[in-house]
């Protein structure tokens, strides 16, 4: 993962805030789902990724993580069963000129 990402260059992330949701997990986890959109160069090439991140409460700090691949969904849904719950909605990417 560190070789693969060392060849990413982000150039920006923008988070929708004013259509996030949130919610409260089946355990009183709070979390919000904001959709995301990533902008970066890989090998060359400009790519625009979409799709949710999720920020959740773990003890008394917040973690954002960013979902974009259901690899990533099943993950954390190992680590954090009670998340598995929540709905997130399909990530993209495409090529941009």
């Amino acid at each position: 993962m560190k070789a693969a990402m060392s060849q990413v260059e982000i150039k920006e992330v923008s988070f929708d805030l004013d259509d996030m949701v949130h919610g409260t997990s089946a355990t009183g986890r709070d979390y919000a789902v904001v959709d995301t959109i990533t902008r970066m160069t890989m090998a060359e090439n400009n790519i625009k990724a979409t799709g949710p991140a999720l920020a959740y409460e773990d003890g008394d700090k917040w973690y954002v993580l960013q979902i974009q691949s259901p690899d990533q969904a099943a993950v954390l849904a190992a680590v954090y069963p009670d998340l598995a719950e929540v709905e997130l909605p399909e990530g993209s990417m495409e090529m941009e000129e």
